[in-house]
């Protein structure tokens, strides 16, 4: 077989029928095309998006920045940061705690909502580190956070069995998920979604139906803005700077006076 120099893909359409679910024997149409937060082609369709591609294609992720996460912090925990040649890891949201045990550094891929714009800049924002990415995904896990799209339950040990139960319970595949999700294959289409509606409909039943689901779509659905949050898991509690923050800029006129944070050899002027 002769190996190709590029790979030409068909044409694909709104109308294409694909075939999706874990063993790709469900039929889905296409309703439209987007791209996820990695700027990775992703198909819009009857049984929910399905990701074009298995792996990730590195230049598109690059046209987009995609090489950079960004930690923001006051000018105080800067400097602190800066100090100490760390970034101390906290406990996380529901959804990092759903996945980890482990205290978690909290980062972001978007640069507006690293910069705050689209809200007001408070102090916490005055200064934005810099991260490889790649340095980072080759020496530590990033998993999603209730920031992201991605908020499906990994490690619960360590949480509370009546929280790990219920998280367990409205995460794709849950025993509650299924009672919407009846072909099993971890999307709820929008035919799944009526006709679960339409199922319930006495008051009692209607009410603890509408419950679940507004509980499973919370948890499905990105914060307003999509602000595509993650967290590193750090068992030593500390993420080292050296070699994995390669900038950092100065977002704030607070920041900028700051003779220790103006004149660090870190400092950037563009992202």
């Amino acid at each position: 077989m002769k190996i190709k120099d590029v790979l030409k893909l068909p044409s694909i359409n709104i109308g294409d029928e694909v075939l999706v679910g874990k063993f790709k024997n469900r039929r889905a149409t296409i309703t439209g095309f987007t791209t996820d937060d990695n700027n990775q082609p992703v198909l819009k369709t009857t049984k929910g998006d399905q990701k074009l591609f298995k792996p990730r294609i590195a230049k598109l992720m690059e046209a987009v920045g995609g090489n950079n996460l960004y930690h923001f912090s006051s000018v105080d925990g800067a400097k602190g940061i800066l100090s100490s040649g760390h970034i101390k890891a906290g406990i996380g949201q529901t959804a990092t705690t759903a996945q980890t045990k482990l205290p978690s550094v909290s980062v972001t891929r978007d640069w507006n909502y690293a910069s705050g714009k689209g809200e007001d800049v408070g102090k916490d924002h005055a200064v934005i580190f810099i991260l490889d990415r790649r340095k980072v995904e080759n020496n530590y896990k990033t998993i999603g956070t209730s920031q992201s799209d991605d908020t499906r339950a990994g490690a619960f040990s360590g949480m509370r069995p009546s929280k790990r139960d219920a998280i367990r319970s409205i995460s794709p595949g849950g025993k509650e998920y299924r009672t919407i999700d009846t072909d099993n294959d971890r999307t709820i289409s929008q035919a799944e979604r009526q006709a679960f509606k339409q199922k319930h409909t006495d008051a009692g039943t209607l009410d603890q139906a509408q419950l679940l689901w507004q509980r499973i779509h919370d948890i499905k659905q990105s914060k307003a803005g999509g602000e595509f949050e993650e967290a590193i898991p750090v068992k030593s509690g500390q993420l080292p700077i050296q070699n994995i923050v390669v900038g950092i800029y100065l977002n704030s006129d607070t920041a900028k006076n700051d003779p220790e944070l103006a004149d660090h050899p870190l400092r950037v002027d563009d992202r």
